[in-house]
């Protein structure tokens, strides 16, 4: 009977290790999830807030072509360059790009082309002198995401 009661003793050792190894494991994977989940609520909000700051670029773009005329403000801007709102007294137009806290952002216009039937189209058309396609870039780390707009000469 001594026997049995040292294998009995040995076989309850060995399952306390595997019960201590599989909380284990499973504590590890819960805190691995959770660590998960926190990175992918923080990629969330910077997602999130680089899309308002992209949406307020295209209402500040608007609020200048509304208040300057065509021809002196949006359809006198370069197409292809970098440019950024900026409010001082009125809404301007600033060559380059913008850092707000984490977060770089711009507007850079091109032309835009117009078939015979005076639709959009891309490629080969005729250059529309009342229109502009404004595209704005909010980057932050490794991350990029794009809005895009069409401006007329609506006066």
């Amino acid at each position: 009977m001594a026997v049995k009661k040292e294998k009995s003793k040995g076989v309850a050792l060995v399952e306390l290790l595997i019960v201590i190894t599989i909380i284990t494991t499973a504590f590890a994977y819960l805190l691995g999830l959770a660590a998960f989940s926190f990175k992918k609520t923080a990629q969330q909000e910077n997602y999130l807030q680089a899309v308002l700051l992209a949406e307020q670029t295209l209402e500040e773009v608007r609020a200048f072509r509304d208040t300057t005329d065509w021809t002196s403000g949006l359809g006198a801007v370069s197409n292809g360059v970098d440019y950024y709102p900026q409010y001082s007294a009125a809404w301007t137009l600033t060559l380059g790009e913008e850092v707000i806290g984490d977060f770089k952002r711009k507007v850079v216009f091109s032309k835009v082309l117009r078939d015979a039937n005076d639709d959009i189209v891309e490629g080969f058309g005729t250059e529309d002198s009342n229109s502009k396609k404004a595209v704005v870039y909010v980057s932050w780390g490794a991350y990029q995401i794009e809005l895009t707009s069409l401006f007329t000469r609506w006066q």
